[in-house]
């Protein structure tokens, strides 16, 4: 049996919590880049070290404080796995040339010039992301991505292309798993002849633009009869015809599980998703300006498979919510732009405790926004059994990666806009395990929900 610190998950969890930044002499925005504590870490064991050391490169491009050194880069690159551009030229041309044996690339927002060598030198990646400074996709990038036959992963964001300078980047990928089209605009129509690509590992697509042509969402699901994900945002005016996508979807992606869908301006298209959509559907997440009993309604009509529901919305309208038909339902969380649009934590104890969305095999709930509110904290003891735990990411961009973790924080911690009343009303919940309120977890400890 491995050892729970010998788990990588564990090795990324504690190196992500030791500085590899200080700050300088000079001035506030001085950081010098000091890694010795994570590369000492690195020396446990072959599994921290193969673990942390990509970390490295992940922390470099979320801080963008200060330039890794060439040392750095020259000694360990054999080890690295991920490696983010950031925007500073030196340190990219540097890591081209020296780093060996990448399989996990992201490069964000570069000149062409400063993609192509990546693409080049390293012909055997697994994961790309790729969104380049440059308004229409060039022509060599598409060629050099057309021939990464061992894609497993990629992303392309914020460009203009058209469809045929997706098939050509598409046509070789036998092993591709997740096809990302972020911020995308592809306006021509596909030619009728034929589909000029397959996809026949594809297992989840996630596509989200503001135009693109709905006959090009049409081929790329034809395309992909493994299917298990598709997500699809549109922030379009212009109208969405769901119907179509619908046909498609039931005709050719019968594994379907999870559709994530978001439309601002066509609800009822939106409603038609979720209640038509492939008959298997288990894990259902929608992006709404404001929610109505009517895409409620679609919601139940998946009450024999519905397993996971994330709702995201504008406006928090919790009275709404009437999910006692859907039985199977494991985990419903609700995301709102700003918790102060339900009032105080009093109402929300209200419809908590009317619980007319639960069912006794419901084991996760969860309600935050993502703006912050100020509120006074009030300080209350947690029922027992119960710990404290940060948030999760409960509704993560499609198509990004991110490592999901715990942390204890306090056995009597402050709890913002929180009462005793709510506490109670989760103490009588016996059957559910976690509860997010705003960004705080609440966790039972106890699995036998025993009150001895």
């Amino acid at each position: 049996m491995v050892h729970p610190l010998e788990l990588p998950e564990i090795a990324i969890l504690i190196g992500k919590f030791i500085p590899v930044w200080f700050k300088g002499p000079d001035d506030y925005y001085d950081y010098r880049f000091y890694p010795k504590d994570l590369l000492s870490c690195c020396l446990v064991s072959r599994a921290w070290r193969s673990a942390m050391l990509p970390w490295l490169w992940v922390l470099f491009e979320e801080t963008k404080m200060g330039k890794v050194p060439n040392d750095i880069i020259l000694k360990y690159s054999p080890c690295f796995k991920i490696i983010g551009y950031s925007l500073k030229r030196e340190t990219l041309s540097y890591a081209i040339t020296h780093a060996k044996g990448l399989r996990d690339i992201k490069i964000s927002y570069m000149h062409d010039d400063m993609i192509l060598p990546a693409l080049d030198m390293h012909p055997d990646l697994q994961s790309l992301s790729i969104s380049s400074k440059e308004s229409h996709i060039d022509s060599a990038i598409v060629h050099r991505l057309g021939i990464l036959s061992s894609l497993v992963e990629l992303e392309i964001g914020s460009t203009i292309m058209t469809f045929q300078e997706l098939a050509a980047i598409l046509e070789n990928k036998p092993k591709l798993q997740t096809l990302s089209l972020d911020s995308i605009e592809i306006n021509d129509e596909p030619p009728e002849d034929h589909l000029n690509f397959e996809l026949p590992s594809l297992t989840a697509l996630h596509i989200t633009s503001t135009q693109i042509n709905q006959d090009v969402i049409h081929r790329l699901l034809e395309c992909s009869p493994a299917l298990r994900t598709f997500a699809l945002y549109l922030n379009s005016d212009e109208g969405f015809q769901a119907s179509g996508c619908v046909d498609v979807l039931r005709r050719n992606n019968p594994n379907l599980e999870s559709l994530l869908v978001q439309d601002y301006y066509f609800l009822e298209e939106l409603n038609l998703m979720i209640e038509k959509a492939s008959p298997l559907v288990k894990d259902i997440c929608v992006d709404v300006d404001c929610l109505d009993v009517s895409t409620f309604r679609a919601i139940e009509s998946r009450a024999d498979t519905l397993e996971k529901l994330t709702i995201k919305m504008a406006g928090a309208y919790l009275n709404a919510i009437n999910l006692s038909g859907c039985t199977r339902l494991r985990e419903f969380h609700i995301v709102v732009d700003n918790l102060a649009t339900i009032g105080h934590s009093k109402k929300i104890t209200q419809i908590l405790y009317d619980k007319s969305w639960s069912n006794p095999n419901m084991t996760h709930f969860s309600i935050r926004g993502l703006q912050s509110q100020t509120s006074t904290a009030v300080e209350v003891a947690l029922p027992r059994g119960w710990i404290i735990l940060p948030a999760d990411d409960l509704f993560a961009p499609p198509g990004k990666r991110f490592l999901r973790y715990s942390e204890v924080l306090s056995d009597q911690p402050l709890i913002p806009n929180l009462d005793a009343q709510l506490l109670e009303t989760f103490e009588e919940m016996a059957h559910i395990q976690e509860v997010v309120v705003n960004e705080l977890k609440y966790k039972r400890l106890i699995t036998d929900h025993s009150r001895n």
